[in-house]
């Protein structure tokens, strides 16, 4: 299997390419309200700062003095929070367990047991009564659970100067306009320490964890209804990131907008496979892009989107001519369920390239890629993505007491 880089190592990289001045993230609320940015310097000195955060707190349990293999859960719905939170628990060695905070009680206390969480990020700013059933959920879980406030994370380096906000409705990442532009004021000694010591700990961070070790545990409802936990590795996110970035083009003068539930691990693949490559992540409420995601698309000048039929079903006819028009979009993948070919039939002369993505959660977010020529190609789910990846059609013969052989009748990639 081909080696492939950590977009965590990818991510750093970036950040200390021309100052790490490009932009990372860009926020776009409701009008009137300002649109915001944070460069790849900003964003990296965030999430440094709050894997520091995150291992003072006890959340991350230490073996010698460096950061061992944990489990911390992230109950933040959207913002920049979501993101420095995914990158801080990935730094300071932990696996990432994303549920969320308005589930039952007895749901997220399931989840906690099985994924043996020691810490969960919350976001009371927004929504305290999900923290609350955090709360909850320990006490029936029996466990002792640290809270870490996602806010709490992103401001310990606002004070530094180490996130700033360029707070227009400008142009998006690659256009010349110089309101656009993100100022960076952070001292450049100050920056350093950061870059290359993790703010005085060596041990806060780690942009090249053991490709064996556990990246992130997605929970899906299970065939019995239960919360089961899928466990994927590094190394399986890596070379996700990378067929994702290679097969769908996603380039540093990209942006991407990040569409999926952060309980959805496409939006754990989005967060690191957009940062890996360089390009702009480009963010929204959750509320405006169930209800907006056409104005979502056309005001973020998204290049990239991934999302389910569901969701871009819910774009009327003028947006998708509107974005038709504009020309930006490059790729609109979609997954999680079929493309029904009426759909495809509407966004076909809309977007460049229209693609399918399906795969396994078990195996890493998504594992193929088919672009949609035609309306009838809708249903195919094309070949593997990337190198290390194989798709193997078999049939699972039950044994009567839950246990099969599995049979392989083809394998591609």
């Amino acid at each position: 299997m081909a080696t492939v880089a950590s977009p965590l190592r990818q991510f750093y990289e970036w950040s200390t390419r021309d100052s790490g001045r490009a932009v990372a993230l860009s926020w776009h609320p409701a009008p009137p309200q300002p649109v915001r940015r944070w460069s790849y310097r900003r964003l990296w000195l965030a999430a440094v700062g709050a894997a520091a955060k995150l291992r003072s707190r006890g959340a991350v349990p230490s073996d010698s003095g460096r950061a061992s293999s944990g489990t911390i859960g992230v109950a933040v719905d959207e913002g920049v929070e979501l993101v420095v939170a995914f990158l801080a628990v990935a730094l300071a060695g932990a696996a990432i367990v994303p549920f969320s905070g308005s589930d039952p009680p007895a749901r997220i206390a399931s989840i906690l047991r099985d994924a043996d969480c020691r810490a969960v990020v919350v976001d009371s700013r927004r929504d305290r009564a999900a923290t609350a059933r955090v709360e909850e959920a320990a006490r029936q879980s029996g466990r002792a659970l640290t809270l870490v406030e996602a806010d709490e994370l992103v401001r310990q380096l606002s004070a530094e100067g180490g996130i700033e906000t360029d707070e227009d409705r400008g142009p998006a990442h690659g256009e010349s306009d110089e309101t656009s532009e993100v100022v960076d004021s952070v001292d450049a000694s100050n920056a350093s320490s950061f870059f290359y010591d993790a703010n005085a700990n060596a041990n806060a961070w780690d942009p090249d964890p053991d490709p064996r070790r556990v990246s992130h545990v997605a929970f899906t409802s299970g065939s019995a209804g239960k919360p089961r936990g899928c466990v994927c590795t590094h190394e399986s996110l890596a070379h996700y990131c990378h067929g994702k970035n290679t097969t769908m083009g996603v380039r540093p003068d990209s942006t991407v907008l990040l569409a999926s539930a952060h309980t959805f691990d496409p939006c754990l693949g989005d967060v690191f496979a957009t940062l890996a490559a360089g390009a702009t992540l480009a963010l929204a409420p959750r509320a405006r892009l169930a209800e907006s995601l056409g104005l979502c698309l056309f005001e973020s000048h998204a290049t990239h989107a991934l999302t389910t039929p569901t969701m871009l079903g819910s774009v009327c006819a003028d947006q998708i001519k509107r974005i038709g028009a504009d020309r930006r979009l490059e790729v609109l993948a979609l997954g999680g369920e079929p493309m029904s070919q009426t759909l495809a039939n509407k966004w076909l002369p809309n977007v460049k390239c229209l693609a399918n993505a399906y795969g396994l959660t078990e195996c890493g977010v998504y594992q193929t890629f088919s672009r949609v020529e035609h309306a009838r190609d809708a249903d195919r789910i094309g070949d593997p993505i990337g190198p290390g990846c194989r798709l193997l059609v078999a049939e699972l013969r039950d044994g009567g007491d839950g246990d099969g052989d599995a049979e392989f009748g083809a394998e591609f990639g």
